[in-house]
């Protein structure tokens, strides 16, 4: 049997294995630089949440993160809500009392405290709502 030059077995062989050998190669690559899920369930002392950023438990039934009640409010409270009920149903609310004006508040873990500040601070000295009893969405957690 006589093969056309480019089309060889060899040569075939050769290209498929090096087209496999660079697409595991991306295909690495693309893992560690661009993770498959981009939420995260943990928050840790060095490590912030801001406006619009979301705390999602291992279970993926709640969410820790900031909202507005009502679609015209801009105030925004820091809660836990459930994660795939279509209406926002919140379960719990951090600062009521304290809520945040815009969407400038960062919430930390700071002294084994979690605590929320008002971001457009640059030094945070304006604590908005503190705990000693963190509430960190870890692995097997029930919050």
């Amino acid at each position: 049997m006589v093969f056309p030059r480019d089309k060889s077995p060899v040569a075939v062989w050769s290209r498929d294995m090096a087209f496999h050998e660079s697409f595991r190669y991306l295909l690495l690559v693309a893992l560690i630089f661009f993770p498959i899920c981009n939420s995260i369930d943990t928050i840790t002392p060095n490590q912030s949440l801001r406006d619009g950023e979301t705390l999602i438990s291992a279970g993926e039934k709640f969410v820790l993160g900031f909202f507005s009640p009502g679609k015209s409010s801009t105030n925004r409270y820091v809660g836990i809500w459930y994660h795939k009920i279509p209406d926002q149903t919140i379960v719990w609310t951090a600062n009521r009392e304290n809520l945040v004006k815009n969407s400038s508040g960062v919430l930390i873990i700071k002294g084994g405290n979690l605590v929320l500040f008002d971001g457009g601070h640059s030094n945070n000295s304006n604590t908005l709502w503190s705990t000693n009893a963190p509430v960190v969405l870890q692995h097997n957690s029930v919050l």
